[in-house]
């Protein structure tokens, strides 16, 4: 029997076994020589996202198969807590793309009930009156 799809609102530390119908909603390389990685955002069928990290050395395997505002099956990665100091989404969690054996895997599906984009914007008056967390870029 094949797993369910999860929702990204749903991971959290307990559960080892994800599997996720997204779409890339941005990628960008990060870091410098031998720590340059890939990030990019997924985005399911609520709107909610979660921010990927790529290790070095599984760019060559994975770069030229992901791209933006492509959608996707994914399995097999490691769940993290978001610790960046500047955070690309809210969610408590981020994951960690896995080689080797029963590594992450990602599959180019067509699915058409995920939106492009989630705009989650603040409102300026908030923002004036400093109700705004200062490590999430929004």
């Amino acid at each position: 029997m094949a797993r369910s799809v999860d929702l990204i609102k749903d991971i959290n530390a307990d559960k080892e076994l994800w599997k996720l119908a997204v779409r890339v909603e941005d990628l960008w390389k990060s870091g410098v020589g031998r720590n340059e990685h890939l990030e990019f955002l997924i985005l399911d069928k609520q709107g909610d996202n979660i921010q990927v990290l790529l290790p070095n050395d599984l760019c060559p395997l994975w770069e030229s198969k992901l791209h933006e505002g492509t959608t996707y099956v994914m399995k097999n990665f490691k769940v993290q807590p978001n610790d960046f100091k500047v955070k690309f989404t809210d969610h408590p969690f981020m994951l960690l793309f896995v080689g080797g054996d029963g590594g992450s895997d990602v599959i180019p599906t067509r699915m058409t009930n995920i939106p492009e984009y989630s705009f989650k914007f603040k409102p300026f008056a908030e923002i004036k009156s400093g109700n705004y967390r200062p490590d999430l870029l929004v």
